[in-house]
């Protein structure tokens, strides 16, 4: 914000008008169209796999957006509704939500988007989107796709489950706090049943780790869920991992 101080000299004296008063501090999480790029204190590196079940079924879509830092997973019975899914809300958090006062709203924004479309197609889909914004991510779920937090020695899983986007209520939204050597991991609810939360937790790594090794835990990951499955599974894994910006080079 700029701020004009203006002078106006007389005669004999010199005038100078007050300053305006400070601006109110900026909302929370505020990260609008201005905010771009985002300062953030890490770099950020992903790995994400999938893997048809044994008849050659996958209902479940990835969409990663790197210059919005978006990353979201959509499960749905039929493989066309996922796709369509996870590619609208790419799109919209791209572009027609992009300049929107802040993170919750633009994440808001896509899902209400992607819900109306779903809801005129009579179509649902489960949902796990994440931006990761400095120290933070906002975790947005609909249904049934569970997201798996390594942070520091603790894990947490998110996995209740709530009514799938296109049903008419409104997504969960939850920020979480992250510290460098954090991973963030979204799987398909298929692969947390088969694998286990253990199997999760194993493959997300305690410190910094550069993108071929985090890859290498992903496809152990899914190598165990492909062991475990049965024929009309199939299991999808999306890591987004952070280390210090000074590995940025060719971390990605």
């Amino acid at each position: 914000m700029r701020f004009a101080i203006l002078f106006l000299l007389g005669c004999e004296k010199a005038y100078q008008e007050p300053p305006p008063p400070p601006p109110p501090p900026p909302a929370p999480h505020d990260a609008g169209a201005d905010a771009e790029p985002h300062d953030s204190h890490f770099t950020i590196v992903y790995a994400a796999r999938t893997d048809d079940a044994s008849d050659g079924a996958n209902p479940t879509f990835f969409n990663i957006v790197e210059d919005s830092e978006f990353f979201v997973i959509a499960d749905a019975t039929r493989p066309e509704v996922s796709k369509a899914a996870a590619e609208l809300m790419g799109e919209l958090f791209a572009k027609e939500c992009h300049d929107v006062v802040d993170d919750e709203a633009q994440m808001r924004c896509a899902l209400d988007h992607t819900t109306a479309k779903l809801v005129l197609d009579h179509r649902r889909t489960s949902i796990a989107a994440v931006i990761v914004r400095g120290d933070r991510a906002l975790i947005a779920r609909a249904g049934d796709t569970p997201v798996g937090w390594r942070h520091r020695g603790s894990f947490d899983v998110f996995d209740t489950v709530t009514p799938q986007l296109g049903a008419g209520t409104p997504a969960r939204l939850q920020w979480i706090d992250l510290s460098r050597g954090d991973t963030v991991f979204v799987v398909n609810k298929r692969l947390l049943d088969v694998a286990g939360k253990d199997a999760v937790r194993s493959a997300a790594p305690e410190h910094e780790m550069r993108k071929d090794a985090l890859g290498a835990r992903v496809d152990d990951l899914l190598a165990t869920g492909k062991r475990l499955r049965g024929r009309s599974d199939a299991v999808t894994a999306l890591a987004i991992h952070l280390i210090r910006p000074a590995e940025a080079t060719d971390a990605r």
